[in-house]
């Protein structure tokens, strides 16, 4: 896939940008910003967006089907980790669905969108070199940056340049190379793990649907596939 990279120096939210702007924007559409002043994650929470400090972009894609678009938040996870790796050696893993983690600590968020009947927006957000004392600061102590978990100062332009070319080629894979790809890395599996619905128990497996598969105390298993899902021990 070929981006057509937009750079601004600070606005409200990358994603809010290419929503408002998706009927006139071809796949493959890219809008990075210095600075996010209303910056989104999951399930309505905020994502701090420092300026300077992190790479803030999102992508609008155009899927063949409702299929597709449901495996393009795992592979921004897995695109995220391997830029990570190429750019700083270090072992990233994969907290279900998309959270990107070094040393059990969260260094990017990832929100996939829906903007109108044929486009869905993947808002990625890593923290490249925000002090962890900021995210303390702001009762975030689950939360670090790429600097602060690895030592390595990886500039914004090089980790988009990084990031772009890992996910062009994700996004070509089968889904079940994927998948299976993701499920190798996501550190949820084998993982005790509460969800926000009640549900405790092992996570034993990543399902075709992407959903989380976790086995509660009665042997019962149940498939989740919205919600927050928290590991014991890590957050």
């Amino acid at each position: 896939m070929n981006f057509i990279v937009n750079e601004f120096e600070s606005m409200d939210s990358t994603s809010s940008y290419l929503k408002r702007h998706a009927a006139e924007s071809p796949a493959g559409t890219v809008v990075c910003a210095k600075e996010q002043t209303g910056g989104r994650g999951r399930l309505g929470k905020s994502f701090l967006s420092p300026p300077g400090s992190g790479l803030y972009l999102s992508v609008l894609l155009r899927p063949e089907s409702l299929e597709e678009a449901l495996t393009y938040p795992f592979a921004a996870g897995i695109a995220v980790e391997e830029a990570i790796r190429e750019t700083t050696a270090a072992e990233a893993g994969l907290k279900w669905p998309n959270d990107v983690l070094i040393h059990n600590r969260k260094v990017t968020g990832i929100l996939a969108e829906v903007a109108d009947q044929t486009a869905v927006i993947l808002g990625i957000g890593i923290n490249l070199t925000t002090p962890y004392d900021f995210f303390a600061e702001h009762q975030l102590s689950h939360v670090s940056s790429v600097l602060a978990e690895t030592g390595v100062e990886v500039s914004i332009r090089q980790m988009r340049e990084q990031l772009l070319s890992q996910l062009s080629s994700v996004l070509e894979w089968p889904k079940e190379q994927l998948l299976s790809c993701y499920r190798k890395r996501c550190i949820t599996i084998g993982k005790q793990v509460h969800s926000s619905n009640g549900i405790i128990g092992i996570c034993t497996d990543v399902s075709g649907k992407g959903e989380l598969v976790v086995r509660d105390e009665a042997g019962e298993e149940h498939f989740l596939n919205s919600g927050e899902v928290s590991i014991s021990g890590i957050y």
